[in-house]
């Protein structure tokens, strides 16, 4: 025990990944709520893999990858909500299509980056131990970014996630709130990237959330209990990883799957208590 404290006070690298674990943790707290209960993490999905061929681009120009990535993260977000929004039939196409394409685009563009093709693996699965000062830097902006997004625009985006109907009706500024919502679910992306990478990232901005909605049903209450609990997740994946020697990434959904899964029969047994009294 002593040596692991010892180790995570120590090297710069497990610092650098334990306060990258606390600026994703806010990150997805406060969106992974609005993400699950508004159901738009098959957009997510579309938005994070396309972010891998900005990355190729990024790469293949000598840029940074992380640039190339926001980018990429952004143009999708801009044309998925333009698809959605214009009420579009084949918005499940347009999904697919990003998806895809991005994805494609970046690995050809890897492999025709000399000596890149092997680090293809830490956007794909992340690698947290990785994570440089300047990452360190540019999530904790990012996650202050997203905080006073959602401090000025709770409510409206509260409404917009429950109500979408209401917002159109009365004028609330739909479109722009909308948009919004999936330019911050971009950020978002940038920030995890590192972490679990963009394969494993729906279920890291989704499964702290969906665990707070079974106990909690105010959004302020469920986003707080998301930020706990997202950080518990990385900071326990983090330490068995590290000591088993296992993918970091791929640890913290393993451990964020099992409590979803026992807290849901946990719930589910008590409801089956209370009615056979």
């Amino acid at each position: 025990m002593s040596q692991l404290i010892y180790d995570f006070t120590h090297y710069q690298f497990l610092i650098n990944a334990l306060l990258a674990s606390v600026f994703a943790s806010i990150i997805l707290g406060l969106l992974g709520p609005l993400i699950v209960v508004k159901r738009i993490s098959s957009i997510c999905g579309g938005i994070a893999h396309s972010a891998l061929g900005g990355i190729g681009v990024a790469v293949f120009l000598g840029l940074s990858p992380m640039w190339g990535a926001f980018g990429a993260s952004i143009a999708s977000a801009l044309i998925i909500s333009y698809t959605k929004l214009k009420g579009s039939q084949h918005e499940d196409v347009m999904i697919s299509v990003i998806w895809s394409l991005g994805m494609a685009i970046g690995l050809i563009f890897i492999a025709l980056t000399p000596g890149y093709s092997q680090n293809i693996l830490t956007y794909l699965f992340g690698n947290i131990l990785l994570v440089t000062n300047s990452e360190i830097i540019t999530s904790m902006l990012l996650s202050f970014l997203v905080f006073a997004i959602i401090f000025i625009f709770y409510r409206q985006l509260v409404v917009i996630t429950f109500d979408e109907k209401f917002t159109i009706v009365r004028r609330l500024g739909r479109n722009f709130f909308f948009t919004l919502l999936l330019i911050l679910v971009a950020i978002a992306v940038v920030t995890l990237i590192k972490i679990t990478g963009m394969i494993l990232v729906i279920a890291l901005m989704t499964l702290p959330s969906a665990t707070a909605l079974l106990f909690a049903n105010r959004m302020g209450t469920v986003m707080l209990w998301s930020v706990i609990q997202s950080l518990l997740y990385c900071l326990t994946g983090i330490i068995i990883g590290y000591l088993l020697n296992l993918p970091i990434g791929a640890t913290i959904i393993v451990i964020s799957s099992i409590s979803y899964f026992l807290l849901l029969l946990l719930k589910k047994s008590r409801c089956c208590l209370g009615n056979g009294q």
